[in-house]
């Protein structure tokens, strides 16, 4: 009975040592709709992922596994086998972080566009502005604070830039031209935060507007306390597989003083 319970334990603490699976590998998607006037039903994969889903919104980061994913979408209320308004595809890499973004081509198709979000981690007191360019229209120039963001930015492209103060301007307007396409946007810009904003609508149909995203908590940690170890050998980590060997081998010696003992006794 003695040795079944040292058994049963030194099973259990091995079982404890040993690493957890791996996870699922996958990414995650935010959907940006900016078709205006097209309320929605969005599939991925044949499955309906968003029902009802109006202009003008984004949704929560949607995970998904890594790998290619079929995207269809259609008019809210469609049976499912209907022909879709939209077909494309988004290629997922683990720990990805995309934008896929429904708008108006430069023709005034519907079309799909898959921006990657950079969670590269932003200095103390910086935020990121992202402008993209996901308009019925021609090349525009983007200005910050009355400077150049970004000239002559095509449909389907993107320009960016860190900044410090919380409050900011932007304004576009078609390349070369200094008359804005659309009134100035106040933006205000939260430490550790990526904003964007997306350029939607048709230049033609006088419809051009903005769609704000947010994605938070890619401030850097803050700086460590000064400890006086400076130039002492750094703490590496121990190999991989050591800590349950180490266990292991812990086990087996109590196991072998448990025996001792229990010969003993029985002497």
């Amino acid at each position: 009975m003695r040795w079944f319970i040292v058994v049963a334990i030194t099973t259990l603490l091995l079982t404890l040592a040993l690493p957890a699976p791996a996870k699922e590998r996958t990414g995650d998607v935010i959907v940006v709709h900016g078709l205006r006037g097209l309320v929605a039903d969005v599939y991925v994969d044949g499955q309906r992922v968003l029902e009802g889903f109006s202009p003008e919104r984004t949704t929560d980061a949607i995970q998904l596994p890594a790998g290619e994913h079929g995207v269809e979408v259609r008019e809210a209320g469609q049976p499912e086998d209907a022909d879709p308004l939209l077909a494309g595809a988004i290629d997922i890499g683990a720990g990805d972080h995309l934008s896929a973004v429904v708008h108006a081509s430069r023709g005034g198709e519907p079309q799909l566009t898959v921006f990657s979000n950079s969670l590269s981690q932003l200095p103390a007191g910086r935020s990121r502005l992202v402008v993209r360019h996901t308009a019925d229209a021609g090349p525009i120039d983007v200005s910050v604070d009355d400077e150049m963001l970004a000239s002559d930015l095509s449909p389907g492209r993107q320009a960016a830039r860190r900044l410090r103060q919380p409050s900011h301007e932007v304004m576009v307007a078609a390349a070369g031209q200094p008359q804005p396409l659309v009134p100035p946007a106040d933006v205000r810009l939260d430490e550790g935060t990526q904003t964007t904003l997306y350029l939607i609508g048709s230049q033609g149909r006088d419809s051009l507007g903005w769609i704000t995203q947010t994605v938070e908590g890619i401030a850097s940690p803050p700086g460590g306390v000064p400890s006086g170890n400076s130039g002492l050998a750094a703490t590496q980590p121990l190999p991989s597989g050591a800590v349950p060997a180490a266990v292991a081998g812990a086990i087996v010696m109590v196991a072998m003083l448990v025996r001792r003992r229990l010969t003993a006794a029985a002497r």
